[in-house]
């Protein structure tokens, strides 16, 4: 994920747009927002985000979390 740390306001919504530029499947997912896309290997798309009143939501690539594909959207102060 480019980039990891996404910046804004409360209540923000935002449009992430994905490229999964490698051959294997990858997802994103935001568990406090019910979102859980896959993108097969060369796919495109969209996610609409919104970011917390608060602190910070975590998403991540629920097939590779472990190999640290994963971010969050956090509140600027």
């Amino acid at each position: 994920f480019e980039p990891t740390v996404l910046e804004g306001e409360a209540g923000q919504s935002l449009t992430l747009e994905a490229t999964n530029e490698g051959e294997e499947e990858h997802n994103i997912k935001i568990e406090d927002q019910d979102i859980d896309e896959d993108f097969e290997g060369g796919d495109e798309g969209e996610v609409e985000v919104t970011f917390p009143d608060s602190g910070t939501v975590v998403f991540f690539c629920k097939y590779h979390q472990d190999q640290g594909m994963r971010g969050a959207l956090t509140v600027s102060s």
